[in-house]
């Protein structure tokens, strides 16, 4: 699979992607994502459109996350189908 810096055609540029911040890997965290991110094109950047899901109650980072432009949406989890329907075609 190619990397999202390599790619040239918008067609192989994923419409969304969905960012767990509940992720146990302390290592690789949110905020190192969004900053990866920030730092892609504006061709990436522009057709991607992050949303971000956690069970957490840190409203501190809920708020710093949706301040980043490509953030599009903060959904709770766990997950159920009516919640995932809007972003089914």
């Amino acid at each position: 699979m190619k990397r999202l810096h390599d790619t040239e055609l918008l067609s192989e540029v994923p419409e969304l992607i969905f960012l767990n911040l509940d992720d146990s890997d302390e290592s690789y965290s949110a905020r190192n994502f969004m900053s990866d991110f920030s730092e892609l094109s504006d061709f990436i950047r522009n057709k991607c459109k992050l949303i971000l899901l956690s069970g957490s109650r840190n409203d501190d980072l809920k708020h710093e996350m949706l301040l980043q432009p490509s953030v599009v949406r903060f959904l709770d989890t766990p997950l159920d189908a009516y919640q995932l329907r809007e972003f089914i075609v």
